[in-house]
C-alpha cells in the first residue's frame, strides 16, 4: 500500500494491489484511535488500484492511520496533515 502525497491537505490516494478480487476495508483512524472513516470499497479489479479519499475538515489531529484489510492481507500506513 501507499499513500500519496503525504504529508497533504486532507485530500489523497491510496494505491495498492490485489493478486485475486476479494472484499477490501478501508479505515482511517484519527491519532486517539476514534474511526474517522470505515467503508468496504467497491469497483476493484485485480491488479493496481487507486482511492481516493478526503478526511472530513471538523478532524483536527495532525495524524491519522490508513488501514486496509482483505481476507488475505493487511497494510497500515501515517498519513501526516500539513498545519
Amino acid at each position: 500500500m501507499q499513500v500519496y502525497p503525504n504529508p497533504n491537505n486532507g485530500v489523497f490516494k491510496v494505491k495498492f494491489n490485489l493478486t485475486k478480487l476479494e472484499k477490501v476495508t478501508q479505515r482511517i483512524s484519527d491519532s486517539l484511535g476514534k474511526d474517522v472513516y470505515n467503508q468496504e470499497l467497491e469497483n476493484l479489479s485485480v491488479g493496481e488500484n487507486i482511492v481516493k479519499l478526503r478526511i472530513p475538515k471538523n478532524h483536527t489531529a495532525h495524524y491519522f492511520i490508513v488501514n486496509l484489510e482483505a481476507l488475505s492481507n493487511k497494510a497500515t500506513q501515517k498519513i501526516i496533515l500539513e498545519p
